[in-house]
């Protein structure tokens, strides 16, 4: 259920199983998104949204500052580590979507345009679809590769759908790698694994943990500026 309000705009209201409170969640390209138990109503959502009205003001502030970043044209391409995609309107009714080989080829009604809540949730949850079952391909394969190259061994390998951490190392030695990593050139994907893969030894990042990752990761400063530095769009 979608509802328009003249300070904020439109607000997506979403019943979740998982949720346990109202939650509100504000996404380039897809606004305000609120989800909250069964059990409430969308007029209890609603209060908990009017109640936070100033807060979501700020952060639609500062979230059209970010949308003018990774601004996106009506013919956007970008490309994974193994596969390549394209962003095309058509004179279509709904979504549509082409797959050959490792191109994709993603279409959206062009009356529409790609703001339109329903061609955005549509190119969302197809990417995340598309990119988890690339990750779990990838990932396992190039982390054995580098562990073994860099003689440290980890637990296990998690893969989760992280937007805003590339990855981590918890402190059993669980490495967690995001499916968006599939969207890092090939050298800043192999330093954020190598990056995790430091962890291992040091959880921290103290001198000690830099001396180590260069070791196993020549470079490794001037390739974490050029991660931190990096404009990526994620639908």
């Amino acid at each position: 259920m979608n509802i328009h309000y003249h300070n904020i705009g439109n607000v997506s209201y979403r019943v979740s199983s998982r949720s346990k409170r109202v939650n509100i969640k504000l996404q380039p390209f897809k606004g305000v998104i609120v989800s909250y138990p069964p059990y409430l109503s969308v007029e209890q959502a609603e209060s908990v949204v009017l109640k936070n009205t100033p807060w979501i003001k700020d952060k639609l502030r500062l979230m059209k500052e970010r949308e003018a970043q990774y601004s996106v044209d009506a013919y956007y391409e970008w490309k994974s580590l193994d596969h390549y995609y394209k962003l095309r309107p058509s004179d279509i009714n709904s979504c549509n979507v082409i797959i050959k080989d490792d191109e994709t080829l993603i279409q959206y009604p062009e009356n529409l345009g790609l703001k339109d809540p329903v061609v955005s949730e549509y190119i969302s949850t197809f990417f995340e679809k598309h990119l988890r079952v690339s990750a779990k391909k990838y990932l396992p394969v190039r982390l054995k590769f580098l562990s073994e190259n860099a003689g440290i061994r980890f637990n296990k390998l998690r893969i989760n759908k992280a937007r805003t951490r590339w990855g981590s190392c918890s402190s059993s030695n669980n490495i967690n790698l995001s499916i968006y990593l599939m969207l890092l050139p090939t050298h800043l994907a192999d330093y954020v694994i190598l990056h995790e893969l430091a962890h291992v030894k040091e959880k921290n990042h103290s001198r000690s943990f830099w001396l180590h990752l260069e070791n196993i990761c020549p470079n490794s400063r001037r390739l974490d500026k050029e991660l931190n530095k990096l404009k990526l769009y994620i639908p």
